[in-house]
C-alpha cells in the first residue's frame, strides 16, 4: 500500500511539474514569439532581394499545454519603380503551438528532445476547399516544427499527392526539410516531391522526381546546392506547337546570398525537342544527349551590372537515326544591367537610364563549334555595345557599336552531310552519293546569298564553304572584311 501510494506521489509531482514547466514555457513564447517571427522574417528578407515577407499573428490564445492563434505571410515583388507592389498572401490559417519541454505532439513525431515550442499545422478545408477535395477530403500540406531551448529550428511539411487530375494543377506526394538556427546560422532545407504540373496560357508544364538541397556555408554568406529533376515536359498547345522532354536534370554549385554571385555545374541525359505539324508529316523529333554546362555568375549590387560566363558541350545530336555530330559552346557576357533582361520580357519594366549610367556591354563567343565527320563549323564573335537599350538587338544602329569581330568557317563538305542526313533520317547512315547530292545543291544556293551579300566569300583558298572574317572599329569609316578594307556604311547596308 505505501509503494502503491508512493507511486501515486511520484507520478503527480511530476505530472504538476510537467504542467507548470508547460505553463512557463507558454508564458517564455508569448513573452518572445513577437521578437522570434521578426528574427526569422528579417533573415528571410536578408538573404534574397527579390521578395520582401511579412508575417503577422491574431487571435492568441494561450492555455496551459499549447497555445492557438492565427498566422498570416504575405510576399510582395521588390521592384525599381515607385508603385507599391501589391502583396501576395502564402499562407493564412490557424496554427497550434504546444508547449515544452517534452510536447506530446514532437513525441508522437519520434523527436525525444527537450522542445521549447512545438509548432503543428493541418490545412483546412476553409483555406482551399479544392485541394480538399483533391487529395480526398483532407488536409493538402500538413507540418510541424520544433524550436529547442537552444533556439534551433527544425521544421518539415508533407503535401498529400492528388487523387484525380486537376484540369490545371496537379502535385505528387511531397516534402520539405528545414533546420537553422534563429539568426539563420547552419541551415539546411531539403525538398522532395513526386511530380508536379500545371497549365497556364496554353502551355503545360510539368516536373517528376525533384529533389533540392541547400546547405549555407559557416564561413561566408554562400549557399551550396544540389538539384535533381528527373523529367522535366513542356508543351505549347496553340499557335506553333512545341513539346520540350528533359531526362534526368543535375545541378551543382553554390550562391551568395548577399552579392548574387554564383557558380554552378550541371548536366543534361537527354533533351528531345519536336515541332508537330500537320503539314509536314515526317518531322522527326530533334535530341540532343549528354549535355554538360558551367556556368559563373558575377553581380554587382551598386551598378546593377552582371558579368556572366558559360561554357556547354553536346555530346551527340540526334535527327531520326542520324547523329549529326557533337556541339561545344564557350561564350562571355559582361557589364549586361540586370533590368535590360526584364525589359525585354516585359517584366516589371524599368527606364534603363534612370537604373544605372551608360555603359559597353559585350558579348564574347570565345567557341561555337560543330563537329561531324566530314569537318567543323566554327564561328566566334566579339561583339561591343554600347548604351544598350531595349531595342539595340533588333534595330540595326550600327553608331551603338564599339567594336565588332566575327568569323565563320561552314565548309560545304560539313554542310552537305548534315543536309543530307537529315534528309534521309530513317537510315543509320548516308552514303557518299547522298552527300554529293546535297553539296550541288548548297553550292547553288550559295551563288544566290553571295548576290544579296557580296561580302560572304566561297572558298578560303584551300576547302570551298561559306567564309567571313569582319573586324570593326567605332572610331574607323572602313572595316576589314575578308582581309579586305570596305566602308562601314556599304557593309550595313548589305545586311
Amino acid at each position: 500500500m505505501k509503494k502503491t501510494t508512493l507511486a501515486i506521489g511520484i507520478v503527480a509531482v511530476l505530472g504538476i511539474a510537467y504542467v507548470g514547466t508547460a505553463w512557463y514555457t507558454g508564458n517564455i513564447i508569448e513573452r518572445d514569439i513577437d521578437n522570434q517571427l521578426s528574427q526569422i522574417t528579417n533573415n528571410i528578407n536578408h538573404i534574397q532581394n527579390n521578395f520582401t515577407f511579412t508575417v503577422e499573428k491574431s487571435n492568441y490564445d494561450k492555455g496551459i499545454l499549447s497555445t492557438k492563434l492565427h498566422l498570416k505571410v504575405t510576399a510582395s515583388q521588390n521592384q525599381s519603380s515607385d508603385e507599391a507592389p501589391t502583396p501576395q498572401t502564402l499562407f493564412d490559417d490557424d496554427v497550434t503551438i504546444h508547449h515544452g519541454p517534452f510536447p506530446i505532439a514532437a513525441l508522437t513525431k519520434g523527436t525525444f528532445t527537450p522542445q521549447m515550442a512545438w509548432l503543428e499545422y493541418e490545412m483546412t478545408e476553409q483555406t482551399n476547399p479544392k485541394l480538399w477535395k483533391l487529395v480526398g477530403n483532407r488536409p493538402f500540406i500538413t507540418g510541424h516544427m520544433g524550436i529547442s531551448y537552444g533556439e534551433y529550428i527544425i521544421a518539415k511539411l508533407t503535401s498529400e499527392a492528388t487523387k484525380t487530375m486537376s484540369k490545371d494543377f496537379d502535385i505528387g506526394k511531397g516534402y520539405f526539410t528545414f533546420s537553422s538556427y534563429i539568426d539563420g546560422s547552419d541551415m539546411m532545407a531539403k525538398l522532395q516531391l513526386d511530380k508536379i504540373s500545371f497549365s497556364e496560357n496554353s502551355a503545360n508544364i510539368s516536373f517528376s522526381d525533384l529533389n533540392l538541397s541547400l546547405k549555407s556555408l559557416s564561413t561566408s554568406d554562400y549557399i551550396d546546392y544540389q538539384s535533381n529533376i528527373g523529367n522535366m515536359k513542356y508543351s505549347i498547345i496553340s499557335y506553333s506547337p512545341t513539346k520540350v522532354n528533359i531526362d534526368n536534370i543535375k545541378s551543382t554549385g553554390n550562391f551568395n546570398y548577399k552579392t548574387q554571385n554564383g557558380d554552378s555545374q550541371g548536366s543534361i541525359d537527354k533533351m528531345t525537342l519536336e515541332f508537330p505539324s500537320p503539314y509536314t508529316a515526317n518531322i522527326k523529333p530533334l535530341v540532343f544527349n549528354n549535355i554538360i554546362m558551367n556556368q559563373k555568375n558575377v553581380f554587382n549590387n551598386v551598378t546593377n551590372i552582371i558579368d556572366s560566363s558559360c561554357f556547354a558541350n553536346i555530346d551527340s545530336v540526334i535527327y531520326g537515326k542520324q547523329n549529326l555530330g557533337n556541339i561545344a559552346i564557350d561564350f562571355d557576357l559582361q557589364r549586361l544591367n540586370k533590368y535590360w533582361l526584364g525589359s525585354q520580357l516585359d517584366m516589371n519594366y524599368t527606364d534603363l537610364s534612370s537604373v544605372n549610367p551608360e555603359q559597353h556591354t559585350k558579348l564574347s563567343i570565345k567557341k561555337f563549334n560543330w563537329h561531324t565527320p566530314s569537318g567543323d563549323i566554327n564561328i566566334s564573335l566579339m561583339l561591343d555595345l554600347f548604351d544598350i537599350d531595349n531595342m539595340s538587338l533588333v534595330q540595326k544602329n550600327s553608331e551603338r557599336i564599339n567594336s565588332l569581330k566575327l568569323k565563320l568557317e561552314a565548309p560545304f563538305d560539313v554542310l552537305a552531310r548534315i543536309s543530307a542526313q537529315i534528309e534521309n533520317s530513317n537510315n543509320d547512315n548516308v552514303t557518299q552519293q547522298q552527300i554529293t547530292k546535297s553539296n550541288q545543291l548548297i553550292q547553288s544556293v550559295a551563288a544566290s546569298l553571295t548576290y544579296n551579300f557580296p561580302f560572304l566569300a566561297l572558298t578560303n583558298g584551300k576547302t570551298d564553304g561559306f567564309y567571313l572574317d569582319i573586324s570593326l572599329t567605332k572610331d574607323s569609316d572602313e572595316v576589314s572584311v575578308n582581309g579586305k578594307k570596305v566602308l562601314k556604311n556599304q557593309l550595313f547596308n548589305n545586311l
